[in-house]
């Protein structure tokens, strides 16, 4: 049976997936994701060679007000204490409510509340905010080698697939890299059950 990845397919962030009720086909999905990603790559590299410049959006300072939590920011302290291992109590709660707001919304927002609520429910089309997730939920992955992580990325992955058409420079760049790690961590991971059964 040949099936069709359509999980990057369209724009992910005005027309959501749900992945509810996602059949898992094994090998067939994982032969269609691939054909799917090889797909977005080549359309990267095409991005890559025209050179175009890219929309970033408006320029802004991340700025800090009292219980306003930047995205960006907290991402930057996530990796960082990944990278120096001094990951702590209050680190790991807002990874898994960075988790937890993609897993549920598909989106990532600029700014979050002391509650943890987005700031602005509209504010979520940053790319960059996309990329720096999904790098570094595979990070966290790589240094837990725990699934939800890779699956998280995977899903912002997809949603960033959907969206490529619009990146060009450093964006398509990382990108491709990301795409990269990804198919890494998932031959890793389909190594790592193999060798377990």
């Amino acid at each position: 049976m040949t099936i069709i990845y359509t999980y990057s397919e369209g724009d992910r962030l005005t027309d959501i997936n749900t992945y509810f009720y996602s059949p898992s086909i094994g090998n067939e999905l994982i032969k269609a994701w691939q054909n799917s990603r090889k797909q977005k790559l080549a359309n990267l590299h095409e991005n890559l060679s025209k050179c175009e410049s890219e929309f970033t959006g408006e320029k802004s300072i991340n700025k800090t007000r009292a219980g306003i939590i930047d995205t960006d920011n907290l991402i930057c302290c996530i990796v960082s204490a990944i990278d120096k291992k001094q990951m702590n109590k209050q680190i790991e709660e807002r990874l898994e409510q960075l988790l937890r707001k993609f897993e549920v919304f598909k989106r990532l927002h600029r700014s979050y509340d002391e509650r943890f609520r987005a700031t602005d429910r509209f504010d979520c089309f940053n790319s960059r905010t996309y990329i720096s997730a999904a790098e570094m939920f595979l990070k966290v992955y790589n240094d837990k080698n725990r699934i939800q992580y890779l699956n998280v990325a995977m899903k912002i992955i997809d949603t960033l697939c959907s969206r490529s058409f619009t990146f060009y420079g450093e964006s398509a760049s990382r990108l491709i890299k990301l795409i990269g790690a990804e198919a890494d961590a998932i031959r890793d991971f389909r190594a790592q059950i193999e060798n377990e059964t």
